[in-house]
């Protein structure tokens, strides 16, 4: 059997803070692909690597007083934070009771030594009434293919509960999105993988008079 992707998770960590003007944080991470098994006719056989683990962080904050004043006075200074994150691929398999590899999770925080996933955050805040926007955008793994009778592998499935947070006393975006990775397909007799399933829950509080606009897709 060949290896897992393991090795090759990603781990993306961005943040902004703003003194005027535009505070903005982006981070992206994807996990590597499992390796595979591609030699045909020759009685190769082995299973696919797993797709390697993603995770994302973002934040930003801006404290400056607004300066900027757009239609009705209301600020017109933002601050954004995005964080994305997609999971590996699995690795192909070759040959009869052999699997593709799952595809890789991917998660809203933090990997630490030894593959541990610590929870984190894509959170966006201003104290002085600017608009924040806070989004983020979850992506499992595909299953690897089963070829010359292999099975296919699984899906990677997602779940995110409360990941993207806004804080203001101006208008506030929240948006998460999560997909689940799609099944390995297979030839020569062998099973399809699972498709992963996915997600998402959002609770917001309105704790002023400030207009919150959640989003889930």
């Amino acid at each position: 059997n060949v290896g897992d992707g393991a090795y090759g998770a990603a781990t993306a960590a961005a943040t902004s803070t703003g003194s005027s003007g535009t505070a903005w944080a982006t981070a992206s991470a994807n996990g590597s692909n499992g390796s595979g098994v591609f030699v045909f006719n020759n009685g190769v056989t082995g299973s696919g690597g797993v797709g390697g683990t993603a995770a994302v962080v973002a934040t930003a904050t801006n404290a400056s007083a607004p300066n900027n004043v757009g239609y009705n006075g209301v600020s017109n200074l933002s601050v954004i934070a995005v964080g994305n994150a997609i999971g590996g691929n699995g690795g192909q398999g070759q040959g009869s009771n052999m699997n593709g590899g799952n595809g890789g999770i991917a998660e809203i925080g933090t990997i630490g030594s030894g593959g541990t996933i610590s929870a984190g955050t894509i959170s966006a805040s201003s104290s002085n009434g600017g608009n924040v926007d806070a989004g983020g955008g979850l992506g499992g793994g595909n299953g690897g293919y089963g070829q010359a009778g292999a099975n296919g592998g699984n899906g990677a499935s997602e779940s995110v509960t409360n990941a993207v947070s806004g804080s203001t006393t101006g208008q506030v975006t929240l948006t998460q999105n999560v997909t689940g990775g799609n099944s390995g397909g297979t030839n020569g007799g062998g099973s399809t993988g699972l498709a992963g399933n996915a997600s998402s829950q959002l609770n917001v509080t309105i704790a002023s008079t400030a207009a919150t606009i959640p989003s889930l897709l």
